[in-house]
């Protein structure tokens, strides 16, 4: 496969949403580290809300899909998580257009205007204890696959990879955004739950391309 259509984005968000349910109480424990302790709760609440109006959607493009769901979790996760989600599925959805497919260079620009949009609302930079730890490290991936020219499984996997390492980095890094920063050093020894969820969209995205 080396082009994902509309129908795959929707199984995509699908998966993204059941993975979201299963790791719930594991966020929710990351987030009781250095935070209040429900993210996991509020990443279910808003995927929840996303499967229900995603199944009703009849729209084959995949800008205006994730468009829908970068509008929902701004709306339903509360604090400066939702709109921080929320605007990656938002500028994801801008990049993409009226497209009912994409390749991998698509896919790469989609996950960097992502990246791009976060940064501006949140102000935070890689080595900071945020979401973008995990999600920077795999738009740089995509984007060398990109002139590498390999296949999109290929790239995903090693995109997914690199958000892994990217998500366990912030468990030495004090806390420069977010609720967490009056922790300080007290921080160190604890993964940010945001940087986790990043890993578990993209592992998702991955699992369902490969079937």
């Amino acid at each position: 496969m080396e082009t994902i259509e509309s129908q795959t984005i929707k199984r995509i968000i699908a998966k993204i949403a059941e993975t979201m349910r299963e790791q719930k109480d594991y966020l929710s424990r990351l987030d009781a580290a250095i935070g209040d302790g429900d993210h996991g709760v509020s990443m279910v609440r808003g995927f929840n809300e996303v499967e229900l109006r995603l199944n009703k959607l009849e729209d084959n493009r995949i800008g205006p899909i994730l468009k829908n769901v970068g509008i929902t979790l701004t709306s339903t996760i509360g604090g400066a998580t939702g709109p921080l989600f929320g605007s990656i599925f938002l500028k994801a959805g801008q990049a993409s257009g009226e497209k009912e497919k994409i390749n991998l260079e698509d896919l790469a620009q989609m996950f960097e205007a992502s990246l791009n949009g976060v940064v501006s609302l949140g102000k935070a930079q890689v080595g900071e204890k945020t979401l973008v730890d995990a999600l920077s490290p795999a738009v740089e991936s995509l984007k060398k696959s990109v002139k590498q020219k390999k296949s999109l499984l290929t790239a995903l996997e090693d995109a997914v990879l690199e958000s892994k390492k990217g998500a366990e980095s912030t468990r030495d890094i004090p806390a420069g955004k977010g609720r967490a920063t009056y922790l300080g050093e007290r921080a160190v020894g604890h993964i940010d739950p945001g940087a986790m969820s990043i890993y578990f969209i993209l592992k998702s995205f991955y699992d369902v391309v490969k079937t």
